[in-house]
């Protein structure tokens, strides 16, 4: 039975997702997305908040998959 993980097409699909969030973070942070009249800490602040939560979620799938890596070896 092929399990969903197994396909690099998923893996492939699931980091690119993750690393979205962290770019989108970085544009936030730079700047790239705030509107000229408006301060632009808010934007700065969620900007930073993507960037962990994306550097988080790479974090943990690449965990995650070196889990099922290792229990599909051990069987």
């Amino acid at each position: 039975m092929v399990k969903i993980m197994d396909s690099q097409i998923f893996i492939i699909i699931n980091y690119l997702v993750r690393a979205t969030i962290l770019v989108l973070g970085i544009l936030l942070v730079a700047g790239v997305f705030t509107p000229e009249n408006t301060d632009g800490s808010m934007f700065q602040g969620m900007g930073a908040m993507f960037i962990l939560f994306g550097i988080y979620r790479l974090a943990i799938y690449r965990t995650q998959l070196k889990k099922l890596k290792r229990e599909s070896d051990e069987d």
